[in-house]
């Protein structure tokens, strides 16, 4: 059976990892794609404490920072 997938185990998350493929038939080989850099991540985990202050007619909410699972936080 043909595959046309590859999947990689064992990552780090916050670990960029470089790929590479090449195809291949009963004449041989092709040359290798163009590389392709995918940075490991994950969704980071729910904020928690917290907690909400009013400001005039603004609603000020701050929380605690969870682990950025390999990916700087972004708000």
């Amino acid at each position: 059976m043909l595959s046309l997938a590859y999947l990689a185990t064992g990552l780090e998350t916050g670990m960029i990892y470089t790929f590479r493929i090449q195809a291949r038939n009963s004449h041989g080989y092709s040359g290798y794609s163009s590389e392709l850099e995918i940075l490991c991540v994950a969704a980071p985990a729910a904020p928690t404490s917290v907690t909400t202050t009013l400001s005039g007619p603004n609603v000020i909410a701050t929380w605690t920072d969870e682990t950025d699972n390999g990916s700087p936080l972004i708000a």
